[in-house]
């Protein structure tokens, strides 16, 4: 079964590429910015600098049948601290 989680954290490329080095049962991989705000057209600029308050997430679609949801967050907070 198909599932989708979002992570958000430091560099989405570095988070994604190693997401995908670690387990199988990943169907798919996309990378974003994400943010409370709604910004209209904002490039590249606009979103790294951190004057917008938009993160770098990963989101990841993902078969639950062959990776668990608590296996992707255990991971993922291992290679990254939110402190």
């Amino acid at each position: 079964m198909a599932e989708i989680a979002t992570f958000g954290g430091g560099n989405f490329w570095g988070v994604e590429e190693m997401l995908k080095l670690k387990y199988g049962g990943l169907i798919k991989t996309s990378t974003g910015y994400m943010s409370t705000e709604q910004v209209d057209d904002p490039d590249y600029e606009d979103l790294s600098s951190g004057v917008l308050g938009h993160i770098q997430v990963v989101q990841v679609t993902f078969d639950s049948s062959v990776l668990s949801y608590e296996q992707l967050c255990r991971y993922f907070f291992s290679i990254h601290d939110p402190t």
